[in-house]
């Protein structure tokens, strides 16, 4: 069915922009309450994914710190990766600052296997692991966190991987590999501490979401 008047672009672009205000309202009030009981815990939110719903620059605002996470995707180019870490880079760039006191952002749930929505879930390719960390690391983060530790047992996730597997062995291919990548990164921390990337503001979410519409 067809409507008898134009598509109305600019009414569409200030119901996504009137969305994304509400939603970081939204959190900004559940990390108040948040702060009400833990007052010294700093805040953060998954800021990962290039979304033009959501203006992360303002819901950066909200939290103490900057996160994100990098989708095992086999159909996101490596290009989108670098932008998606470039944007986590330049948010909150005079403010934010990690629990450890640095600059930059923490890569928080790493997934070390395909998502669940996808229809295979295989196992990532020998190094695919690693060469994601050394590119967040490349790229400002201060610290990559993998996720699960064990592989669920309940739910549509016990059929994506863990670290460690069901039988719990820990001479499993993903093991060896973040085993592998922890003790390079003891080698190379001294090297790159007090490191800082370049923080260009290299994303506005107007302009997307102008050219969206």
């Amino acid at each position: 069915m067809r409507t008898v008047a134009c598509h109305n672009t600019a009414l569409e672009l200030e119901w996504t922009r009137f969305c994304s205000d509400t939603v970081v309202q939204f959190v900004k009030m559940l990390i108040e309450t948040i702060r009400q009981i833990t007052p010294n815990v700093p805040t953060t939110v998954n800021l990962g994914h290039l979304s033009t719903r959501i203006d992360h620059f303002d819901l950066a605002e909200t939290v103490e710190f900057i996160s994100g996470c990098v989708t095992l995707d086999n159909s996101i180019p490596s290009p989108e990766i670098a932008l998606q870490l470039d944007r986590l880079r330049s948010l909150k760039q005079e403010t934010g600052k990690c629990p450890d006191g640095s600059p930059g952002f923490w890569i928080m749930g790493q997934p070390v296997s395909i998502p669940t929505t996808s229809a295979i879930h295989n196992l990532p390719k020998p190094g695919l692991l690693r060469c994601l960390a050394y590119q967040c690391v490349a790229r400002g983060a201060n610290a990559v966190v993998f996720i699960p530790w064990r592989q669920p047992r309940i739910g549509p996730e016990k059929f994506a991987g863990g670290i460690l597997p069901h039988h719990v062995r820990r001479e499993n291919r993903l093991y060896r590999e973040l085993a592998q990548l922890g003790e390079e990164f003891k080698l190379i921390s001294a090297a790159i501490k007090d490191t800082v990337v370049r923080r260009p503001r290299c994303h506005s979410l107007h302009v997307r979401q102008s050219m969206g519409y």
